[in-house]
């Protein structure tokens, strides 16, 4: 709700490459001992994943350990991500169009 309100949506990550910004931005801003929010999640049946923006599931970097759950955090301890209740509280990526963005 909170990227929705700033024009944007959960951060969505598409290569190798995206997901080595989303990583240092995290370490960046945050303790690196919380799991953060990603914007993909299991809305209709299990192993069926889609992004908050709409856009292609076309990278994953899932580990081995799918717990219950309809939301997808990256886990601190091994940089992977996993299932995880919708309802939890972790820290958050948020991610919107540059053109979006005020100067």
């Amino acid at each position: 709700s909170i990227c929705n309100i700033l024009g944007g949506n959960l951060a969505s990550v598409h290569s190798a490459l995206e997901y080595s910004v989303v990583l240092e931005i995290i370490r960046a801003a945050s303790d690196s001992t919380v799991d953060v929010w990603l914007g993909i999640h299991e809305a209709i049946e299990d192993d069926v994943f889609f992004w908050t923006d709409g856009s292609e599931v076309d990278f994953t970097a899932f580990n081995n350990d799918m717990d219950p759950g309809d939301c997808i955090e990256l886990e601190f301890d091994d940089g992977l991500w996993d299932n995880d209740s919708c309802t939890d509280l972790n820290r958050f990526v948020c991610a919107r169009e540059a053109d979006q963005c005020k100067h």
